[in-house]
């Protein structure tokens, strides 16, 4: 039978279990979504522990979750627009997205972009529109100095991106560990703790437009002292502080409409914000997922997958026969200047390919951390000219780049055209050592690592 995750209980997580149900049944004007990736967020975690049972009481036993992404396999009475096998992402208000099959109208989805990969589709409804709604509620524009409290977490590491995409100057209130992502996207980065208030100040010798915090009530104060104008600040994270000092507190409802969604998913799937993926879970281990969110301290998205989708993708399922375009993600235009950096590699045939990519996500590598630079059977191509033709045509940086580190891009061309494959995978430098490994067990071989501001040749 179809599982669900569930709840009997307020508690802490070991009150969530995995429950045996049935198969949804759509009601008129919905369809029925198998899941492929469902996202977790904090506000789950306090309804389930009673912190917002005055606000968002639980009928038991409770269902969890909003953010959802699948493909439909059964369509009600009523329904235009969507058909079995439509591949969508949305949200539910049920608390039911956690789930191998989810019934959603129809109003709450759109069809998921080709490029957009299943683990973002399925995180981005709350954090997105969220994001969406604090940028609308400080009214950020051009040349605004705007600080972010929680800057590098699920909300916080889509807010500043749609920050910069305004051309806003962002103060990215994060540990120092997550100061490096934030400066690759043109983020100034501001250590939280005592003294914070200094450093914003000496980050912002103008003063600070607009405040948007997305940690807790202490951030909302900070602003007012700051100067802040009431009318720009916003918080998602402390509404009773928030209703004290007469600012602002919009959330993820006050944005929740197709239209918004369908922006934000628009915006990453060209490349233009990025969703980071922290890890992906399988829905058995769903108090391990909260146990990690919990910290506080996650950069990026903790995504379940539930395990119709496991055994159906091609990234989890060897010989699933599917295209092997649907393997990976379009790299944005700037990919090789993204945080993180990237380990490129040139593997010979589709079987070393595939064997690889079975290994990296039996390793939770996320879906939307590969992507496929080159390769045979009219998937890509890239000629020793250095032009570029195929399905994701965005690589000719990576061409100059290997080119003026004196890496020979022609072979690199010939190879592809003898029918190898150039593959980039996402990674952190301190994590790149176990990819590297694993695509040379491949027989993965012109190996290089490209940082934010380094190049390393890991061919031997």
């Amino acid at each position: 039978m179809p599982r669900a995750i569930r709840f009997d209980r307020y508690g802490d997580r070991d009150v969530l279990y995995i429950a045996d149900v049935a198969v949804p049944e759509p009601a008129v004007g919905e369809v029925v979504v198998e899941v492929r990736a469902a996202g977790i967020n904090p506000g789950e975690a306090a309804i389930r522990n009673g912190t917002l049972q005055a606000s968002f009481p639980a009928t038991f036993p409770s269902g969890e979750g909003s953010d959802l992404a699948g493909v439909v396999s059964t369509v009600g009475d009523g329904v235009a627009g969507f058909a079995v096998g439509d591949e969508v992402m949305g949200w539910s208000w049920r608390r039911s997205s956690q789930a191998e099959y989810v019934a959603v109208p129809v109003t709450q989805l759109i069809p998921k972009p080709t490029r957009l990969s299943w683990e973002a589709a399925g995180s981005l409804y709350v954090v997105g529109c969220t994001a969406y709604a604090a940028v609308r509620a400080v009214d950020a524009k051009r040349g605004d100095t705007i600080a972010v409290s929680g800057a590098a977490g699920g909300v916080g590491s889509v807010v500043v991106q749609l920050l910069r995409t305004k051309d806003a100057t962002v103060l990215g209130i994060a540990s120092p560990a997550n100061h490096h992502w934030l400066a690759a996207l043109g983020v100034v980065p501001v250590s939280y703790g005592d003294g914070i208030a200094e450093r914003l100040r000496s980050a912002a010798p103008n003063g600070i437009d607009a405040f948007i915090d997305l940690f807790g009530p202490e951030y909302v104060q900070l602003a007012v002292d700051l100067g802040v104008a009431k009318d720009r600040i916003e918080t998602i994270a402390a509404r009773e502080k928030a209703q004290e000092l007469g600012t602002k507190a919009e959330g993820s409802v006050d944005a929740s409409t197709t239209d918004v969604l369908s922006q934000m998913a628009e915006l990453v799937a060209s490349g233009r914000i990025e969703i980071p993926i922290a890890a992906t879970y399988p829905l058995e281990k769903v108090r391990d997922a909260f146990a990690e969110l919990e910290k506080r301290h996650t950069h990026g998205k903790i995504v379940l997958i539930p395990s119709t989708a496991r055994t159906s993708d091609p990234a989890h399922h060897e010989g699933a026969g599917m295209p092997l375009s649907d393997y990976f993600v379009e790299p944005p235009a700037d990919w090789l200047f993204r945080p993180h950096g990237r380990v490129v590699a040139l593997l010979d045939d589709e079987h070393s390919l595939v064997a690889a990519l079975e290994e990296l996500a039996r390793d939770q590598v996320p879906r939307n951390s590969v992507y496929l630079l080159g390769g045979a059977d009219g998937v890509e191509h890239i000629d020793p000219s250095g032009r570029h033709h195929g399905l994701r045509g965005r690589i000719s940086r990576l061409v100059d780049t290997i080119a003026s580190e004196g890496g020979d891009i022609e072979d690199d061309c010939r190879h592809v055209e003898a029918g190898g494959y150039l593959i980039a995978v996402r990674a952190p430098r301190a994590e790149r050592t176990p990819i590297v490994e694993t695509l040379r067990a491949h027989g993965g071989h012109s190996i290089r690592y490209f940082g934010p501001l380094t190049t390393v040749d890991l061919s031997n």
